[in-house]
């Protein structure tokens, strides 16, 4: 029970700081994985790949960032929305993670640069 409640924690601790700051994404996977909960196999496995996939939209973030800053202003026009896109695209795979982690079943996030293997 508490393998399944400790892979149901990282992906619903990351959807809950997803509407907050996209910084602060990397910290509910990187807890449960260095806490008391993270030796199990299971549990391990899905914070990395939460972890993964919070560096990817960590990096993304910065990206559109600097599109906007380098473009004068200019890309905001192409990077709000597709930054909004890529929000709800985050949100969605979160919630299939805790899904798919309350059932039991390995997650992996579609777009996520493997970055913890």
């Amino acid at each position: 029970m508490w393998t399944h409640l400790g892979a149901l924690l990282l992906d619903v601790g990351g959807l809950l700081t997803c509407g907050i700051s996209s910084l602060l994404l990397w910290i509910p996977p990187l807890v449960i994985l260095n806490g008391p909960s993270g030796t199990d196999p299971f549990v391990r496995r899905h914070a990395r790949q939460s972890l993964n996939f919070a560096f990817t939209e960590l990096i993304t973030a910065a990206v559109l960032v600097m599109v906007v800053y380098t473009t004068g202003g200019l890309g905001a026009l192409l990077a709000i929305p597709l930054a909004l896109v890529i929000w709800i695209a985050a949100i969605v795979f979160r919630i299939l993670a805790t899904t798919t982690a309350t059932r039991g079943t390995p997650y992996d996030y579609p777009v996520s640069i493997p970055f913890l293997r």
